[in-house]
């Protein structure tokens, strides 16, 4: 390779660099900073879905989070039951810039999308044998049915 393509070489790249820099710089600012906008939230029963979900001020409910979780961002759920459905309204970008729950270390943590009804009251004279009653309000059943479908073996009274 003589001086002439070594300058020729040189000239062309230096020309392609000073027509492309703010592309250049551009694709390099949102490589580098997709990794650093990313941020952790966290809930906890003793929060409140008012609060921005930082460590001293977490949010209530993993759906709060959900709804406010961007691509790369983590969830720190703290211990105890979440009784809800979680409906994420983004999604991970791949497998670098992903969407991650995930308990608090050493925490239990349950989420489960029944409802807990409490008030069974034991029939004592039963023809049936063993049979247990419960009041339902019909806000409940309805509730319930949207969830489900059809309730087969209940009657609202």
């Amino acid at each position: 390779m003589d001086f002439d393509e070594t300058y020729n070489i040189n000239t062309k790249f230096k020309l392609f660099y000073m027509k492309n820099r703010a592309l250049l710089f551009a694709c390099v600012g949102i490589l580098v900073c997709n990794g650093l906008i990313a941020k952790e939230y966290h809930v906890a029963k003793s929060g409140s879905d008012t609060n921005p979900g930082t460590v001293e001020a977490p949010f209530l409910t993993i759906s709060k989070a959900a709804m406010v979780l961007n691509a790369g961002d983590t969830v720190t759920v703290h211990s105890g039951t979440y009784r809800e459905w979680v409906s994420p309204r983004n999604s991970g970008l791949n497998r670098t810039s992903r969407i991650v729950y995930r308990a608090a270390p050493g925490e239990d943590v349950w989420i489960k999308g029944s409802e807990e009804i409490k008030g069974w009251v034991r029939q004592r004279n039963s023809t049936v044998g063993r049979l247990w009653c419960l009041i339902v309000y019909s806000a409940i059943l309805i509730r319930l049915q949207k969830s489900f479908g059809e309730i087969g073996s209940i009657r609202i009274l």
